[in-house]
């Protein structure tokens, strides 16, 4: 068999070890610093947005806290005003009007034939829809 020749056995297996050893040379002084270089760099990178990403966060919490603190305040005051206020309204409300629908005749009078006239007015104008609807047919 031509591959195992005495001759030529010797000189095959010196190329291989010698390419073998040229290669693992190339890639031990050239091609693993490079890329040990790029993964030192990636990891400080990272390492490095790390801490200000936890930073940020802390802050940011702080910051969500104050603001959660000062709104709840402010909508308790609000509500607070506003329930006063609507209540103070009310009170003044049903003394004033109640006082004066209960005492003058005039405002349920008023009142009364106001109503029976938006009665008669609706009713004028469903009347005038009906006879234009049947006109239209």
């Amino acid at each position: 068999m031509p591959q195992l020749d005495k001759l030529t056995f010797f000189n095959q297996v010196v190329s291989v070890i010698v390419i073998f050893f040229a290669f693992y040379i190339i890639i031990l002084h050239y091609i693993l610093p490079e890329i040990a270089k790029v993964l030192k760099t990636r990891k400080y990178i990272l390492s490095a947005y790390s801490e200000y990403l936890e930073l940020y966060q802390n802050q940011r919490s702080k910051l969500e806290a104050r603001i959660n603190k000062h709104i709840g305040k402010s909508l308790r005051l609000s509500s607070n005003a506003l329930t006063k206020s609507f209540s103070f309204s009310l009170a003044w409300f049903s003394t004033s009007f109640g006082a004066i629908n209960n005492t003058n005749q005039f405002f349920t009078d008023a009142h009364k034939a106001y109503v029976t006239r938006l009665a008669i007015y609706d009713r004028q104008m469903h009347e005038f829809a009906v006879s234009l609807a049947n006109q239209s047919e």
